[in-house]
């Protein structure tokens, strides 16, 4: 599961739990139209809401005094994450470097969802896991309503210390706007991983990767088809009931889900190492080894282990996952790699 998926789950569990939309959903699902420019920003007095409660064990979070530095907040709502259109904004904000002094905060819009704050607590903690920022859920519609901001589309906010807006979008983010909110934080873009080792799996080596993209994979434990969500004769997460996102967490399902689903750009080649039974998906576009020591030396991966590796064409590690690495870090796989990971079933 993507992060922005995680995340949609979450802003949505009350119709999940209620079994029923009415009011409640349409207050979550309405979709406001899109303004050319931003209004100017709501008046506010001392009764104005500006705080929103967190979850469990949060803090809550004051918009007046958001604390040191600079906070960003990324706005979200189940239309927007389903219309992704927030999707290159998620992006670099997932893969930026930032300063010391940047906090960042993602917000999911989940008004009218109030009564059930309980409920989602509860399934908050594993959905956090996956996210590089702390999420809120603003039951109550105060982040709309103190920015301007409107119903049903990503939005990012940027506030100083004491609560002065910084900068504010809404909508899409072109690479303009991307460019101006980068500057604002004081982002920089990660720089080139360093060398990869010396290696040799199957056909693949430094010398056959060099000018393309190479994907190594490295699976820990052996792997049936039917042990793989969103495959035909696959696992069944709906049957797993709470249970699924741990399942998802373990490691080589998450690699397995990812590599069945990915794209292989022009020119690029991958080799998995590991003990697969009936995953077509993979053999028919990765060479697979069922062991090879040697590659994991290498790269200094137990024999229990799952890891993920691309070594782009100079020749460096863009990409270096072991274990189950966070699904917002998947953006980077798609950035290095320059494609889109087609979304599983159930998936929006």
């Amino acid at each position: 599961m993507r992060g922005r998926t995680i995340l949609r789950y979450g802003l949505l569990a009350g119709v999940l739990v209620a079994g029923t939309g009415g009011v409640a959903a349409y207050r979550v699902l309405r979709v406001e139209e899109l303004p050319k420019t931003l209004p100017a920003l709501p008046e506010h007095t001392e009764t104005t809401p500006a705080r929103i409660e967190g979850l469990g064990d949060q803090p809550p979070l004051d918009l007046t005094a958001p604390g040191p530095g600079r906070t960003f907040l990324l706005v979200e709502n189940q239309a927007s994450m389903r219309s992704r259109e927030g999707k290159r904004l998620h992006r670099a904000l997932n893969r930026w470097i930032l300063p010391k002094d940047v906090r960042g905060v993602v917000v999911g819009d989940a008004a009218g969802f109030g009564f059930l704050r309980e409920k989602i607590a509860s399934m908050m903690g594993a959905w956090q896991k996956e996210m590089r920022y702390p999420v809120y859920l603003d039951f109550e519609g105060v982040v709309l309503e103190r920015f301007g901001l409107p119903k049903g589309h990503t939005a990012l906010v940027v506030l100083d210390a004491d609560g002065t807006v910084r900068f504010r979008h809404a909508g899409p983010a072109d690479e303009t706007v991307i460019e101006a909110i980068r500057r604002v934080l004081d982002a920089r873009e990660p720089p080139p991983g360093p060398p990869a080792p010396a290696f040799t799996v199957g056909d693949l080596s430094n010398e056959r990767c060099r000018g393309h993209l190479c994907i190594l994979a490295f699976f820990g434990a052996p792997l049936e088809r039917k042990d793989v969500p969103f495959l035909e004769g696959g696992a069944d997460l709906e049957a797993m009931g709470e249970g699924a996102m741990a399942y998802m967490q373990r490691p080589e399902i998450r690699l397995a889900t990812t590599l069945v689903r990915l794209p292989l750009p022009d020119g690029a080649q991958a080799a998995v190492v590991g003990k697969l039974q009936g995953l077509d998906e993979i053999a028919s576009k990765m060479t697979v080894i069922e062991r090879d020591d040697a590659a994991r030396a290498a790269f200094g991966i137990e024999p229990d282990q799952t890891a993920l590796f691309v070594v782009d064409p100079q020749g460096r590690l863009a990409v270096a996952e072991t274990g189950a690495f966070p699904a917002y870090r998947m953006g980077r796989l798609e950035d290095v790699l320059g494609v889109e990971i087609p979304r599983g079933p159930g998936e929006r």
